[in-house]
């Protein structure tokens, strides 16, 4: 049950990670899975599924002009920090269920997904050129003569989700 953060699940090059039977509300963004944070072993991202989730009401506004002022006070002690506060320090799609950035051969099944603002599901490609090889040379696009500029999104699959639905049945 994981809510009140600005990204409820997060996985970089989160290969083979099998998600299941949890929920993700009260987030920014509920999950997301990437390819562009650049020096990640294992890149592109790949493999990974969720199942039997419930990805709800990811709609937490953490970039505030508010916020904004408590989290960029340098030198605060951790004691006088409010441990309620979260001061985010990497971007999210407010208002997304589940992103795929850069990510190939997903599974999103069975997951109950509502009430996300921006997107239920959101998906878009990221070039090499942007993330960077694999460092540990584990990567299909390792080494410096790889330049594939559109190997990422392909074959993710999206099976017998219920979008736009609570549980009850009342829009969303």
């Amino acid at each position: 049950n994981s809510y009140g953060n600005t990204i409820g699940w997060s996985g970089t090059a989160g290969n083979g990670v099998y998600t299941h039977d949890s929920k993700f509300h009260d987030n920014a963004a509920g999950i997301t899975t990437d390819s562009f944070a650049a020096g990640h072993p294992g890149m592109p991202q790949d493999c990974s599924k969720w199942e039997r989730n419930e990805i709800y009401s990811n709609n937490m506004t953490p970039y505030t002009e508010e916020r904004d002022a408590y989290c960029f006070v340098k030198n605060r002690p951790i004691a006088d920090r409010d441990p309620k506060v979260v001061c985010p320090a990497f971007n999210a799609p407010v208002g997304t269920g589940l992103l795929i950035a850069g990510g190939n051969r997903n599974l999103i099944k069975n997951n109950r997904i509502y009430d996300n603002w921006r997107a239920g599901v959101m998906q878009f490609w990221v070039p090499s050129s942007f993330r960077g090889t694999d460092p540990t040379g584990q990567s299909q696009n390792s080494g410096p003569a790889y330049d594939a500029q559109t190997d990422t999104s392909n074959g993710n699959r999206m099976l017998a989700n219920v979008m736009g639905l609570t549980p009850r049945g009342k829009r969303a």
